[in-house]
C-alpha cells in the first residue's frame, strides 16, 4: 500500500538546499585536501639566520692637538651588530682605511642579541682628498677559525677633506 504523501511533489526549495549543501561539501573537501597537501609537501621550515650591521655613531675625525702639524688624529665611531642566527656566531669586525686593514675585533653573539662595538682608529691624513673608511663583518667558523661562504656585511663612510 502506498502512502498518500508519495504523490505530493518535492518542494523546489529542498532541491536548492540539497544542491547548495553538495557544493559546500565539495568546497570543504577541496580545502581540506589543499591544506593537507600543503602541510605534507611544504612543511614549515625555520627561517634562515641573518645578521645586521649599522652605524651606532657615525665616524668623526678628531685631530690630536699635540701632533696637529703632522695631520695625525683619530676616527671615533661605533657600529651596532645584531644577530638573528639560529645559534651562537663569532664575527670578525675589520676596519679598513687607505686600502689596508687598520683594526680588527672578534665578537661572539647569541641569537637575537646585539652589541655596540666602539672604535678609535689613529690615522694620519695624507694628501688624498677623498678616501673611504670601510667596516666589514664576516662570520667565522668556530671550529676552524676560517671565514664561511656567507657574504660579508659592510659599511662605508666617505672621508672628504677640503
Amino acid at each position: 500500500m502506498r502512502s498518500p504523501l508519495d504523490d505530493v511533489p518535492q518542494s523546489p526549495a529542498l532541491d536548492v538546499e540539497t544542491a547548495s549543501l553538495r557544493v559546500l561539501g565539495v568546497i570543504a573537501l577541496v580545502l581540506v585536501l589543499f591544506v593537507a597537501g600543503y602541510l605534507f609537501f611544504l612543511p614549515n621550515r625555520p627561517a634562515e639566520g641573518y645578521s645586521t650591521l649599522a652605524w651606532g655613531k657615525t665616524p668623526v675625525f678628531a685631530m690630536d692637538a699635540n701632533r696637529s702639524l703632522l695631520n695625525v688624529g683619530s676616527f671615533v665611531f661605533s657600529v651596532e651588530l645584531s644577530s638573528f642566527e639560529l645559534r651562537e656566531m663569532i664575527y670578525r669586525v675589520s676596519v679598513e682605511y687607505d686600502s689596508r686593514i687598520i683594526a680588527s675585533k672578534n665578537v661572539s653573539l647569541f641569537p637575537r642579541s646585539r652589541e655596540l662595538i666602539d672604535f678609535s682608529i689613529p690615522v694620519q691624513l695624507v694628501s688624498v682628498k677623498n678616501n673611504e673608511l670601510r667596516v666589514r663583518v664576516s662570520k667565522i667558523n668556530s671550529d676552524m677559525n676560517v671565514d664561511k661562504d656567507d657574504t660579508p656585511l659592510e659599511l662605508v663612510y666617505r672621508v672628504v677633506r677640503e
